[in-house]
């Protein structure tokens, strides 16, 4: 058997221990608030659907429509709707063999098996295909993580693209096709949660600090410049209307943004 066909295989004996073990955790604080955004965003989209064939989708492409479908809750339901968007479709991607909560709660597994291929194709890039699963089997034990890939939110799902846009922008480095997954990672990973903007940050020191990779930047530069911001406005129809006075105000809403109370 293949290393790869391994993988595969372990990788989908997790997908399912974590999809069947999920119901075992309780509601989370936030789940309830997502769990009605998704509703909304997923009624939007039928909608829009609906309406392309009847002629009457111009309707739900107005404004403040989008922003009563998108936009809803901004205080309890801050972050932009990549994850919420998954969530829903795979939710009615399983109708009713997983129920309504573990169909929500399916992407967030798959973003898991996301990471952990991420994390085994890199450390195997890097030295050899027994650190490969070493690595791997290291980030799958973390009890945060396994316990994380159970619920609705963003956590997993921006983690899982952070590992996947610094891996891209590292490949990107020798190959144009990897800049271009640079952008379109980065660009998911800020439409999952304000973190996800500042991604480059960290990749842009590293590239300084090791001169043989100044030269070699320029094509993951032009993919964050000119396809990342296109992915994020694309995914969130709440920007398709004053886009940058709305993506500032997300912004400062999201470096300001009160904490709940005095425990966090």
């Amino acid at each position: 058997m293949s290393q790869k066909v391994a993988l595969l295989l372990f990788l989908a004996l997790v997908g399912i221990l974590v999809t069947a073990t999920s119901q075992h955790y309780g509601i989370t604080w936030d789940e309830p608030a997502y769990f009605k955004a998704i509703n909304l965003h997923m009624e939007w989209i039928s909608q829009v659907i609906r309406g392309t064939s009847t002629g009457k989708a111009a309707a739900w492409l107005q404004d403040p429509v989008i922003s009563q479908f998108w936009h809803w809750d901004p205080y309890h339901v801050p972050h932009p709707p990549l994850s919420r968007i998954l969530s829903g479709l795979t939710w009615v991607g399983t109708g009713n063999f997983l129920g309504e909560v573990r169909g929500f709660r399916f992407s967030t597994a798959l973003f898991f098996l996301i990471l952990l291929w991420v994390v085994w194709s890199w450390t195997r890039a890097l030295t050899n295909t027994t650190s490969a699963w070493v690595a791997m089997l290291s980030t799958l034990a973390m009890p945060h993580l396994f316990g994380h890939a159970h619920f609705a939110m963003t956590d997993i799902p921006l983690t899982a693209l952070w590992v996947a846009t610094a891996y891209a922008y590292w490949r990107g480095l020798e190959k144009t096709s990897w800049s271009v997954a640079f952008g379109l990672f980065w660009g998911l990973a800020m439409a999952t949660k304000f973190p996800g903007f500042l991604i480059p940050l960290p990749l842009i020191l590293w590239s300084f600090l090791y001169p043989n990779n100044r030269s070699r930047i320029y094509k993951n530069f032009f993919a964050a410049v000119f396809l990342s911001p296109l992915i994020l406005v694309l995914v969130n129809p709440y920007l398709w209307y004053s886009t940058l006075p709305r993506i500032l105000e997300f912004i400062n809403d999201s470096i300001t943004r009160p904490s709940f109370g005095p425990f966090f």
